[in-house]
C-alpha cells in the first residue's frame, strides 16, 4: 500500500503539473450587447443592461443566466440599484420630441415605470438621451445626460420619482455638466465623483450635506472608467493604458478598467498588458500590489459603457468586469482559498502546513521579516500522513499572487499562487526549489536547488540563506502527499507564504 501511494504521488504531481491550467477562474456571461452591472446582494443576482432595452439577470449562485427582464426600455445604458433592494433605476437613449427617460423597475413585481424629463432640443446642445445615474444615500439620485454641449445635471427625488435641475454644480462657466458626464458614487452612498469628459473638469458631492464641492480643472478628458473608494475618500481614473488616483499619482498600468471594494480598502484594475485583474492596497501608506487574476481573454483600455466597465458586490465577494466576449464574473473568494491551499481538505479542515519559523502570515499570508534576516523554512506533514511525505517547493522572487489551478485527469487538485518549472512558457518561475526523494527532477527544472542531496524528509525545518535587503520579498508554496486530500490522487497544495522584506 505504501508503495502504491509513493507511485500515486509521484505521477499525480508530475500529470498535475503538466496539465496545469491557467486560464481565468472567471466564469463567462455571454452578453455580448453589455452596457452596465449591478449587484443585487439580497436577491444574489447581477443585473446587466443591455443595447437591446432588456435587463438580463445573472444568479450567482447557479452561475446561470435567468429569465431576463424584457422590454425595460429602447437601449438601455447605467443601472444602479436602491439601497433596499427594491427597484432599479435605468438610463435610456431613447428619446421622444423634447423627452428623455429614465426607467424604473421594481424588482418585486418586475414591472417598469417609465420617468419622462424634458431636455433643451437646441441643436448647439444636442441633448439626448438618459446616460449615466447613481443613488445616494439622501434619497437622491443624480442623473447625466448625452449631449454635444453644456447640459443640466438633473436630480431625481426617488421618494416621488420627480426630476428636477440642480443649478448649483461649479460648473467651467455654467451651472451645467458636458454631455456625457460620468457618475460615480461610493459604496456607502455618502459620497460622488461627477466626472466631464469634454470639459476636463471633476467634482464631488457630499449626500450627507446635500453639495458640491472639490472642483478640479484638468483641462483635458480622461475618456475612460471611474470608481470611488468605498467611503469616498479615494477615486480612480484610467486614462488610456493607466490610471491615476484622486492625488493625480499614477497607479500603474490599469487602464483597462477600475472598481473599488466595498468591504476594504482595496482597488482593482485591469492591466491591458497582462490582461490581470490587479488587486492593490489602498489602505497602506505604500500601495502595494496584493495579488493577480487572468482575465482568460484579451482586452483594451476601457471605454463607457463597453469593455472595462467593472463592478463588485456589496460583501466583497463578486466582480463582474465587461470584456470583448461578455461578462467574466469572478469569485474573489478564491484567491484567498488558493493562498489557503487544501491540505487535508478531504479529511476535515483545511490545515496549514507551511510556516516561516512559527508564522504563516496575515489574512494575506504575508510574514514580514527585518531586511538581512535569515529564515527557516518549516514544513509540517499533513496531518492525516503520511510521515515521511513526498513533496515539491518553490520559491518565487516577488510576490507571486496567481491562481493557477492543477487539474489532471479532469479533476482539481488544487491551485498555485505561481506557474511552476513545468509550465516554462509562463512567468515568473521559481528561483529556488525544494523536493522531496522520488519527485522527479523536472519539477526543480530551471530552479537552484539549494538541498539537492541529500532530499530533506518532510516533515522537516530547514535553514534558507536568503538574508534579503529591506524591500525584497518573495513566494513560497509547495505540494505535499496528502492521505487527507479531497483527489484520488493523495495529493494537496499547501498554504502560500509571502516573504516580505521591511
Amino acid at each position: 500500500m505504501r508503495l502504491r501511494c509513493a507511485i500515486c504521488f509521484v505521477v499525480g504531481i508530475a500529470c498535475a503539473l503538466l496539465s496545469a491550467d491557467s486560464s481565468a477562474q472567471g466564469v463567462l456571461v455571454p452578453i455580448t450587447d453589455r452596457r452596465d452591472h449591478v449587484f443585487d446582494g439580497s436577491r444574489g443576482l447581477l443585473y446587466v443592461t443591455t443595447a437591446h432595452g432588456s435587463v438580463e439577470r445573472f444568479d450567482l449562485a447557479t452561475q446561470a443566466l435567468l429569465a431576463p427582464l424584457s422590454g425595460v426600455g429602447t437601449s438601455l445604458r447605467a443601472v444602479d440599484v436602491t439601497a433596499d433592494g427594491r427597484s432599479l433605476y435605468v438610463t435610456d437613449d431613447a428619446t421622444t420630441g423634447t423627452q428623455s427617460f429614465i426607467r424604473k423597475v421594481d424588482l418585486g413585481t418586475r414591472l417598469t415605470t417609465t420617468i419622462a424629463y424634458p431636455i433643451n432640443r437646441d441643436p448647439r446642445l444636442g441633448e439626448a438621451g438618459s446616460w449615466d445615474i447613481a443613488i445616494g444615500s439622501n434619497g437622491k439620485a443624480f442623473v447625466s445626460t448625452q449631449g454635444l454641449g453644456e447640459v443640466a445635471l438633473r436630480e431625481l427625488d426617488l421618494s416621488s420619482d420627480v426630476v428636477g435641475i440642480r443649478r448649483d454644480i461649479p460648473g467651467l462657466f455654467f451651472p451645467t455638466t458636458d454631455g456625457m458626464a460620468d457618475i460615480e458614487r461610493s459604496a456607502d452612498r455618502r459620497r460622488m465623483l461627477v466626472d466631464e469628459c469634454r470639459g476636463g473638469v471633476l467634482f464631488e458631492y457630499d449626500a450627507v450635506r446635500d453639495v458640491f464641492e472639490n472642483a478640479i480643472d484638468f483641462s483635458a478628458c480622461w475618456n475612460g472608467a471611474d470608481a470611488m473608494s468605498r467611503d469616498g475618500r479615494e477615486w480612480a481614473l484610467t486614462a488610456g493604458a493607466g490610471a491615476v488616483d484622486s492625488h493625480i499619482q499614477t497607479i500603474g498600468p490599469l487602464g483597462g478598467g477600475v472598481a473599488f471594494d466595498p468591504t476594504r480598502d482595496v482597488l482593482y484594475g485591469v492591466d491591458p498588458f497582462t490582461d490581470e485583474i490587479v488587486a492593490i492596497d489602498f489602505g497602506a501608506s505604500a500601495r502595494r500590489e496584493l495579488f493577480r487574476i487572468a482575465v482568460g481573454e484579451d482586452v483594451d483600455v476601457s471605454r463607457h459603457f463597453d469593455d472595462g466597465v467593472m463592478s463588485v458586490s456589496a460583501d466583497g465577494r463578486w466582480l463582474a468586469l465587461s470584456t470583448p466576449a461578455g461578462i467574466r464574473v469572478f469569485d474573489l473568494s478564491q484567491v484567498a482559498a488558493c493562498r489557503a491551499g487544501n491540505v487535508n481538505a478531504g479529511a476535515g479542515a483545511v490545515t496549514d502546513v507551511l510556516r516561516i519559523g512559527a508564522s504563516t502570515g496575515d489574512a494575506y499570508r504575508v510574514v514580514r521579516l527585518i531586511g538581512g534576516t535569515r529564515f527557516p523554512i518549516v514544513l509540517d506533514a499533513a496531518p492525516a500522513g503520511p510521515r515521511p511525505a513526498r513533496y515539491a517547493l518553490w520559491i518565487w522572487r516577488g510576490e507571486a499572487s496567481r491562481s493557477i489551478p492543477l487539474v489532471v485527469g479532469g479533476a482539481t487538485l488544487g491551485c498555485l499562487v505561481g506557474p511552476t518549472p513545468l509550465q516554462r512558457g509562463q512567468r515568473p518561475q521559481p528561483v529556488l526549489c525544494i523536493r522531496g526523494a522520488g519527485v522527479p527532477a523536472s519539477a526543480c527544472r530551471g530552479a537552484r536547488e539549494p538541498f539537492a542531496s541529500p532530499h530533506p524528509i518532510a516533515p522537516f525545518t530547514i535553514p534558507i540563506p536568503l538574508g534579503a535587503s529591506a524591500g525584497f520579498s518573495f513566494t513560497l508554496q509547495c505540494v505535499i502527499e496528502d492521505a487527507g486530500s479531497a483527489n484520488s490522487r493523495h495529493v494537496s497544495v499547501t498554504n502560500a507564504i509571502i516573504l516580505r522584506f521591511i
